[in-house]
């Protein structure tokens, strides 16, 4: 399984690459940027522990490019697809909330719905619900204090230990409401148009 994924994501970079360099007028320049990324750490670290980035790459570029020509359809199921995977390329939404894109965002999160309903019937509802306890243990405070743990919320836990438990709470609310009122302002217009 590690050579197959670490083959599928060499093949996704290399074709994020190519998607980066299409405008390119030498196609020299194209194998001068690809092996430029190959010596880049943080690529070649993501390369061998499988991560999913080269597949986000691939996601968003696909966004993009959707959105130069008149392929929405397209850019929406990339979108779609990449915060199924993770959830911040969610953020976004943002982009195409201020824009006005309210049929691009519907469709996301149609898709997104989709994906999560398909999530649901074929993995069950244990999985999701374990996820669902993760989360809300990390917040809670039985995995904010382990030394593996580097997200946001962890990071503001930390910073608020010395400080008190409760304000902690607080900040991390207040960092995360305007983000979550997006959203859903997000969401109400484009379940109205």
């Amino acid at each position: 399984a590690f050579h197959v994924w670490s083959a599928l994501d060499f093949v996704l970079l290399a074709l994020g690459a190519l998607m980066l360099t299409a405008r390119a007028e030498l196609k020299s320049y194209r194998l001068v940027v690809l092996a430029g990324i190959l010596l880049y750490g943080p690529v070649t670290d993501n390369l061998y522990w499988g991560q999913v980035q080269m597949l986000l790459l691939v996601l968003l570029l696909l966004l993009f490019r959707g959105e130069r020509g008149d392929g929405g359809a397209l850019g929406s199921v990339a979108l779609s697809v990449a915060i199924l995977v993770k959830i911040y390329p969610a953020v976004l939404l943002g982009h195409f909330a201020l824009t006005r894109r309210w049929r691009f965002i519907a469709q996301t999160l149609s898709v997104v719905l989709a994906g999560e309903v398909l999530g649901l019937y074929f993995f069950g509802p244990a999985a999701n619900l374990d996820f669902v306890r993760e989360c809300v243990s990390s917040v809670t405070g039985s995995g904010v204090g382990s030394p593996l743990n580097i997200s946001f919320v962890t990071l503001v836990w930390r910073a608020g230990h010395f400080v008190s438990f409760l304000r902690a709470r607080l900040a991390i609310v207040i960092l995360t409401l305007p983000i979550t009122i997006l959203l859903l302002v997000a969401c109400g217009k484009a379940i109205r148009v």
